[in-house]
């Protein structure tokens, strides 16, 4: 069995704690989370199914591959995943 992995950021408002948004990740790399991850992980071979808070630094960085506005000034965002288990 393969396992289908799905990244998104879970955007929360700040006040509130509420669950305002999640916005798709669907096309990044590994390499390229490790990269902007690199202080929050265990080296390169980190699987990253953590939850991670995204900074002003790391929501520039993934602009070009979210399906949504990145607001760290209004949300606390953190990169999330799922994965669904295939038959294969």
């Amino acid at each position: 069995m393969m396992a289908n992995i799905t990244r998104y950021i879970s955007c929360f408002d700040k006040r509130t704690e509420k669950l305002v948004k999640e916005i798709p990740l669907p096309a990044i790399s590994l390499d390229v989370l490790h990269e902007l991850f690199r202080d929050s992980i265990d080296g390169d071979s980190d699987p990253m199914m953590d939850m991670f808070r995204i900074g002003r630094r790391q929501a520039a960085a993934l602009t070009s591959y979210a399906e949504g506005e990145i607001d760290v000034e209004q949300y606390d965002c953190f990169l999330e995943c799922h994965a669904a288990t295939e038959p294969g």
